[in-house]
């Protein structure tokens, strides 16, 4: 028996099976989990149909594994929702830039994110709230607890901005937050569409376009306490890319909790 004719076998007896050409992502009972914690109004479960695993949010139904081995380019271009999960964001402070295509939360499913967020400009703008962030009004989205988030780690910065006023800088000149517009150089729809990124200070960011020499950045030269506090209210940061982006922060809760999860196993 070859070995492709084994992996189709085993692929119709297993519903939900990953295919051993492909690097495995969590299972999907494992994203279940987490997607129901982080998106408890949207999450409406799982279903099988034809030995496949679906997830089900607000009625619309997406195919957690399309057995479709991809570079990373690809997986960002057409991704099924375990790509979206398959690097582990690393919690916790890093002292050196992630190895290459290291780009934990950089590939999103945009139909998950119209269906949680808004698929157009008109829809998305009318969920936007002001949020009070540290001297600042931001806007952002109100589904799915984004713009509370925001407010609570901007009430944490504030007040670490107090004590520590060295950081205050990154807060004086934000690069922005809602901006319904693709991501450089490609025709996918930036996470500044959905009202839940924040760009900090542009100055005192570092970004792999921008930068003449990329292999000099390190994500500890921007402050720690910074980004630890936005990832205890479910936003990761950009400047844990290879592809680095540190003024950027996206409120991704799934991938908070499914870190958290990766950290307690033994």
């Amino acid at each position: 028996m070859t070995k492709q004719i084994f992996l189709i076998l085993v692929a119709a007896i297993l519903p939900g099976y990953i295919w051993a050409d492909e690097a495995a992502g969590p299972t999907s009972d494992a994203a279940a989990a987490v997607f129901e914690k982080a998106y408890p109004d949207a999450f409406e479960g799982v279903h099988r149909e034809n030995n496949e695993v679906y997830l089900k949010f607000r009625g619309h139904s997406f195919r957690y594994d399309d057995h479709v081995a991809k570079t990373e380019e690809e997986a960002m271009a057409t991704p099924d929702i375990e790509d979206t999960l398959k690097q582990i964001y690393p919690l916790g402070p890093s002292a050196k830039a992630l190895s290459p295509n290291a780009d934990p939360g950089r590939i999103r499913s945009q139909p998950l994110l119209e269906v949680l967020y808004g698929s157009t400009e008109g829809e998305v703008r009318s969920d936007l709230v002001p949020v009070d962030f540290v001297g600042s009004k931001v806007a952002f989205n109100r589904q799915q607890g984004a713009a509370d988030a925001l407010a609570a780690a901007g009430r944490e910065l504030e007040k670490l901005a107090k004590e520590h006023p060295e950081i205050q800088p990154y807060f004086e000149k934000l690069g922005g937050s809602f901006n319904w517009r693709p991501i450089a150089g490609t025709n996918r729809l930036s996470a500044h569409s959905f009202g839940i990124a924040v760009d900090l200070n542009p100055d005192l960011a570092r970004y792999w376009r921008w930068d003449e020499d990329p292999s000099s950045y390190r994500p500890d030269e921007f402050p720690f306490q910074i980004v630890e506090a936005f990832e205890r209210h479910g936003f990761i940061w950009g400047g844990k890319w290879s592809h680095y982006d540190s003024m950027h922060f996206e409120y991704r809760p799934e991938l908070i909790l499914l870190a958290k999860q990766a950290s307690t196993k033994p």
